[in-house]
């Protein structure tokens, strides 16, 4: 019966396609008989104009002239500045840690380093947490984060070097997490609730049990630079940390700069730094869409 119902309204409605359309008005109240066409343009109404707000910031754009062993020539290198270490609770993990990964001198001019860790801890237990001192080397960096609405723009960086120092090349790098999945050490004990995989590729179901005897493993954010081709360079949009999520092209970039003389091009002279110089000028260009 149902499937009769259905056949009978088919029917009724392609018998329906035959009559004659009556009052089939609309706003502008057109109306017509008989059989026709009958349209509407769709217009366009208000139109909000796109707001362009860039902000751009620069972090350590000082260098040091200094000689390479490795090399046996000067070149630029990431200025250095010597830092009175924090007030440290000792002994700590962390702290120790601390003093293992990095270079630690006796003086305020970081020219004497501690050679020997082990006699390093011991004479900051002895002598007190703010006894030393060390290199904090800072990166060139341009962080600039597109908060336009209604539009979004495209960051270009160029480089340009002073005459005195024409032999000076510049390289662009964007700087962009990525997950990892590593090898995590266990033995030292970890927080209560951690979870973790057995699977190198961090795959399948995670664990909150550990045996010593196992290797884990869990997914870590590094920073991961991409090196751009050439002293005049765009920046693509996949250089840049979405903000805003999908459909939006606002986008947050840092970049690196790194400098180095060009002993194997162009035949240029070897400059005589001085303090306070000019190398060069990084223009930042903002075109919008």
């Amino acid at each position: 019966m149902k499937k009769l119902l259905s056949y009978l309204l088919v029917i009724a409605l392609v018998f329906g396609m035959g009559m004659s359309f009556v009052n089939a008005e609309g706003e502008g109240n057109e109306s017509f008989t008989g059989s026709g066409d009958a349209g509407a343009e769709a217009t366009v109404g208000n139109v909000e104009s796109a707001v362009y707000d860039v902000r751009i910031s620069w972090y350590n754009f000082v260098f040091d002239w200094r000689y390479d062993d490795d090399t046996l020539t000067y070149n630029w290198a990431r200025h250095s500045e010597c830092t009175l270490a924090e007030a440290f609770d000792f002994p700590g993990d962390d702290d120790y840690a601390f003093v293992y990964n990095n270079p630690i001198y006796f003086d305020a001019a970081c020219s004497e380093e501690m050679e020997d860790k082990e006699e390093a801890i011991t004479y900051l237990e002895t002598v007190g947490n703010n006894g030393y001192y060390w290199a904090e080397q800072g990166e060139a960096r341009i962080e600039i984060s597109d908060l336009s609405t209604g539009g979004y723009v495209t960051p270009s960086l160029q480089w340009s070097s002073e005459e005195k120092y024409e032999g000076t090349a510049a390289t662009f790098s964007y700087l962009k997490d990525q997950q990892f999945c590593v090898e995590v050490e266990v033995e030292a004990g970890l927080p209560e609730g951690t979870a973790l995989y057995e699977s190198s590729s961090c795959t399948g179901e995670s664990v909150t049990v550990f045996d010593t005897n196992t290797i884990y493993y869990d997914w870590e954010v590094r920073e991961v630079a991409t090196e751009l081709d050439g002293e005049d360079v765009v920046l693509p949009l996949e250089a840049g940390s979405n903000v805003c999520g999908a459909g939006c092209n606002n986008r947050d970039y840092a970049v690196r700069l790194d400098l180095h003389h060009q002993y194997d091009v162009g035949n240029y002279d070897v400059p005589t730094p001085a303090a306070n110089d000019t190398i060069g000028t990084v223009t930042i260009t903002i075109e919008t869409h």
